[in-house]
C-alpha cells in the first residue's frame, strides 16, 4: 500500500528528491509534475520504464474535408508517442507526449501534438482503477483552417472489474477548445460535418442573407460523459459496448450542440500473430440554432475494420503490420451539410520498450 510520509521525516526528504528527479529527467510540463508531488505530500515513486511507439502508413481519404461535394486525397501518415512512468504499490504517475502528421496531396497537411500527465490508483485489491489526466493539444489543419485550435483537457475515469469476464467503465472529460482562426459559423467540422471552401461561400450567401454573418474567433467548452461495458468471451475474443453524451457550449450560439451516441467494438485474437478488430457506431447531433429559424440535426453511422499482423520481437523492438478501413455516413436535415467518407490505410507500427 502507498504510505504518505509525515512532514519533516526522512521519507519526506527522499520523496521530494524523487519529485525533483522526475522534473529534471522529463522536462515535460514541470508545473503538472510539481502539482502532483505537492498533492501527494511528496510520495516516493519507483523508477519506471520508458516507452516509445511509432507508426508509418499510406492511405486514401475519399472526403478529408467532410464536405457535401469533397474530393479524395492520398496521404502519408507519421506518428510517434513517448511515455515515462513511475510506480509505487498502488499508484502510477505517467508523463507522455507525441503526435501525428498527415501529409496530404498538395498544401493540405494536418498535424496534432499533445502532452499528457496521468495519475492512476488501484482500489479494492486491484479490482478498481482510478485515473486522473491533464492534457494539452495543438492541432493545425491547412485543408480546413477553421478547425485549427489549441486544447486543454481534464479527464477522470474509473474501471471496475465485475468478474473475470466483465468490466464496467465510467468517464467524464471537460475540454477547452481555443480556435485560432476567425471563421463563419459551421466553417469547420465540429462533430457532424463541414462544407468545402466553395460550398461554404455559396451557403453563406444563401442561408445567411439578411443575417449579417460575421467571421469570429471562439473558445468552446466541451463536456463528454461515457459509460462502457466490456465482456471477454474467451482469452482471444471480447466485445465492448460504449454509450456517450457530448455537450458543446460555444459563445457562438449556432456552434453549440448536444450529441448522444453508442459505439460497439469486437476484438478477435485467434493466436499471437493475428488480431482482428471491428466496430459500428451511431450518433445524433442536435444544434442549438440554425439560420432562418431552421433546425439542424445530423445522424452519423460509422463502420470500421482493422487487421493486424505481428512481426514478432525483433530483438530491440516489437513490430506489426496493419490495415484499416473506416466508413462514415452523415445525414443532415440541412442537405448541404450531409456527406459520406471512407478512409483506408496500411502501414507499420513499432514499439521500443
Amino acid at each position: 500500500m502507498l504510505s504518505i510520509p509525515l512532514p519533516g521525516s526522512t521519507k519526506t526528504a527522499e520523496a521530494r528528491q524523487k519529485c525533483r528527479a522526475i522534473r529534471r529527467s522529463t522536462g515535460l510540463v514541470p508545473a503538472l509534475v510539481g502539482a502532483f508531488c505537492l498533492s501527494l505530500g511528496g510520495v516516493a515513486l519507483a523508477d519506471g520504464a520508458f516507452e516509445l511507439d511509432g507508426a508509418l502508413g499510406l492511405g486514401l481519404d475519399s472526403n478529408p474535408a467532410q464536405s457535401h461535394s469533397g474530393s479524395e486525397l492520398a496521404f502519408a501518415r507519421y506518428a510517434v508517442e513517448a511515455l515515462r512512468s513511475w510506480s509505487s504499490d498502488d499508484d502510477t504517475l505517467s508523463l507522455g507526449g507525441g503526435g501525428w502528421y498527415r501529409d496530404y496531396e498538395g498544401p493540405n497537411d494536418a498535424y496534432r501534438l499533445n502532452l499528457l500527465t496521468e495519475w492512476s490508483r488501484e482500489t479494492g485489491s486491484g479490482r478498481g482503477l482510478w485515473r486522473f489526466s491533464l492534457a494539452g493539444v495543438a492541432y493545425r489543419d491547412a485543408l480546413v483552417p477553421a478547425d485549427a485550435r489549441n486544447e486543454a483537457a481534464f479527464g477522470l475515469r474509473y474501471d471496475q472489474l465485475l468478474s473475470a469476464r466483465h468490466t464496467l467503465g465510467l468517464s467524464v472529460e471537460t475540454r477547452r477548445l481555443a480556435y485560432r482562426q476567425a471563421s463563419l459559423p459551421w466553417a469547420g467540422r465540429p462533430g457532424a460535418g463541414a462544407l468545402s471552401s466553395d460550398d461554404r461561400e455559396n451557403d453563406s450567401q444563401g442561408t445567411d442573407r439578411g443575417h449579417d454573418a460575421v467571421a469570429v474567433r471562439r473558445d468552446d467548452q466541451r463536456l463528454r460523459l461515457g459509460l462502457d461495458f466490456t465482456r471477454h468471451w474467451s482469452p482471444g475474443v471480447s466485445t465492448r459496448l460504449a454509450l456517450f453524451y457530448v455537450d458543446n457550449d460555444s459563445p457562438v450560439h449556432i456552434e453549440g450542440y448536444q450529441c448522444p451516441g453508442v459505439d460497439v467494438r469486437w476484438r478477435l485474437e485467434p493466436n499471437d500473430i493475428w488480431r482482428l478488430e471491428a466496430g459500428v457506431g451511431w450518433s445524433l447531433t442536435r444544434y442549438d440554432a440554425a439560420p432562418r429559424r431552421q433546425e439542424r440535426e445530423d445522424r452519423q453511422l460509422s463502420l470500421g475494420l482493422a487487421v493486424h499482423r505481428s512481426l514478432g520481437d525483433l530483438g530491440w523492438r516489437e513490430a506489426e503490420f496493419q490495415c484499416a478501413l473506416d466508413w462514415l455516413d452523415s445525414e443532415s436535415t440541412l442537405e448541404a451539410y450531409a456527406f459520406r467518407q471512407w478512409v483506408t490505410q496500411c502501414g507499420w507500427f513499432w514499439s521500443f520498450r
